[in-house]
């Protein structure tokens, strides 16, 4: 119960948090769409996932694939942060790092909920790790495309 509770509260914040960063849209430009960028990512980032589980099949091998994209998608989220960080003024860097923390112990409470029963809990919570994070480092590098040169 306690774990629902702190999960729910985790969740508002997190919420209620990002509705404080206002974002001012830039015009458009004739670069390809966020969407385009992202969806070749997304396609890459699967491909790499895939290929590795045709090597190994089984549930550790598989953890091991996602896990080995998760550092992938980790080391692109820090790239898409310090950014985003980059392009703001001072007050919505502090709301952004607000932001960022309270994202980091939502998705650490969301992924640790998988009930540990057998041994696919360890690949739903690794396939939730890579998710999460792969969702957020594309919001990130939106959120420091809808700044630059807004601030």
């Amino acid at each position: 119960m306690l774990k629902k509770f702190i999960f729910a509260v985790l969740a508002a914040s997190l919420v209620f948090g990002a509705q404080e960063l206002a974002i001012k849209t830039k015009p458009s430009s004739n670069s390809p769409s966020n969407l385009e960028t992202n969806l070749k990512e997304r396609d890459e980032s699967q491909k790499r996932v895939d290929e590795c589980m045709q090597k190994d099949s089984s549930i550790a091998g598989m953890v091991g694939c996602i896990n080995a994209e998760f550092a992938v998608q980790d080391k692109i989220l820090n790239e898409n942060y310090k950014k985003a960080m980059s392009v703001l003024n001072d007050e919505n860097k502090k709301i952004l790092k607000d932001i960022q923390r309270k994202w980091v112990a939502y998705k650490e409470a969301k992924c640790a909920f998988y009930p540990q029963q057998g041994s696919i809990y360890r690949l739903d919570a690794a396939d939730c790790y890579l998710q999460m994070t792969k969702e957020r480092a594309r919001e990130l590098a939106n959120l420091a495309e809808d700044f630059e040169g807004n601030q």
